[in-house]
């Protein structure tokens, strides 16, 4: 596959991912809020047919970045990559620390413990950092097979046993003996963007991908469903970004994606329709909590939060666009287009 597809399914990827997240975070306020119920169910569907698109991200930017045949040195890795996450939190951070100024906390405390979205940046300048050591690992392929079955067992199945009493206790418990944190499971993650994007996979291991995300799907729905009802309150276990269901659930989407825009001849204008919104996306995500929660408020005489089935996808809708055409203008600024956005 050349590097063009791979740019192209990037995008694609990119694209669904943002909306994911804004997803997530749109269905969740019915999620955290809502007593269980029919309307409950409805947002937790929502809730989890999104869990991939976070690890989806740090699949794009592993495999972006992991890449042996790019061009890399640790300076310009400072520099630019690290240097605009660091100036990024910093900007964003503080905005949402002055709107949201609800607490006696020294500002510097506030900044540094992040609006609740702004984690993602903190763990992405963590892997930047390892990124050096990983792109060796990347030259050879046993090794990275073997650095995601370390994941696997020891990050994403312990994780999701760990609620087993007993069982489950003492594996986590081992694990954290063990000091196995260096292939804690967004490092997986990070890694596998890679890996995939380098792996052919046929037919037949196409369709048990597919099968799998599938089945952790409804398994994700299901589980997360029981569990609100018999609790009586959402559980946030079996929607976490790592464990076994929603890595399979990711891979099957990375698959599906880049299989389609390999497969298929893209019209050239939409093609670059969505390189032009995928530049967009990382600004959307800093800024779309903030515009969220001002569209929430602004709905909320029109009772659309009551009829989670459409109003979440146009609540969703909304956000997507106001936070685009924000962050298109942003990039519109040369400052601000190199270190903010």
């Amino acid at each position: 596959m050349n590097e063009d597809k791979n740019i192209a399914y990037y995008d694609v990827l990119r694209n669904i991912a943002i909306v994911g997240v804004i997803l997530i975070h749109v269905s969740a306020i019915y999620w955290r809020q809502t007593p269980i119920s029919f309307e409950w169910l409805i947002a937790n569907t929502y809730h989890s047919l999104a869990r991939f698109s976070v690890p989806v991200f740090f699949m794009i930017s592993g495999a972006l970045l992991l890449s042996p045949e790019r061009k890399f040195s640790i300076g310009r890795l400072y520099r630019k990559n690290i240097a605009r996450l660091v100036v990024s939190y910093c900007f964003f951070g503080s905005i949402y620390v002055l709107v949201y100024n609800s607490t006696p906390e020294r500002f510097d405390v506030k900044l540094i413990s992040g609006h609740y979205h702004l984690w993602f940046i903190y763990v992405m300048i963590g892997l930047y950092i390892i990124t050096p050591f990983l792109r060796k690992i990347m030259e050879d392929i046993s090794l990275i097979k073997y650095l995601l079955l370390l994941t696997f067992l020891f990050s994403w199945c312990v994780q999701f046993i760990s609620p087993l009493p007993v069982v489950g206790e003492d594996a986590l418990r081992i694990v954290k003996r063990m000091q196995m944190d260096a292939f804690g499971g967004y490092v997986g993650y990070f890694v596998l963007g890679y890996y995939l994007t380098v792996r052919h996979c046929g037919a037949k291991e196409t369709a048990v991908i597919y099968c799998l995300g599938i089945l952790s799907l409804i398994f994700t729905i299901s589980a997360t469903g029981f569990g609100g009802i018999y609790l009586s309150k959402g559980i946030d276990h079996f929607n976490d970004y790592c464990i076994p269901p929603t890595f399979f659930i990711s891979t099957a989407v990375f698959i599906w994606v880049k299989n389609i825009m390999k497969k298929r001849r893209i019209p050239i204008k939409i093609l670059n329709a969505s390189s032009y919104l995928s530049k967009l996306s990382f600004g959307i995500y800093l800024c779309h909590v903030l515009i969220l929660d001002i569209i929430v408020k602004a709905l909320q005489p029109f009772e659309i939060m009551s009829y989670p089935f459409a109003g979440i996808p146009v609540i969703v809708v909304l956000v997507y666009f106001f936070s685009a055409l924000i962050s298109g203008c942003l990039k519109r600024i040369p400052i601000l287009n190199q270190y903010i956005v």
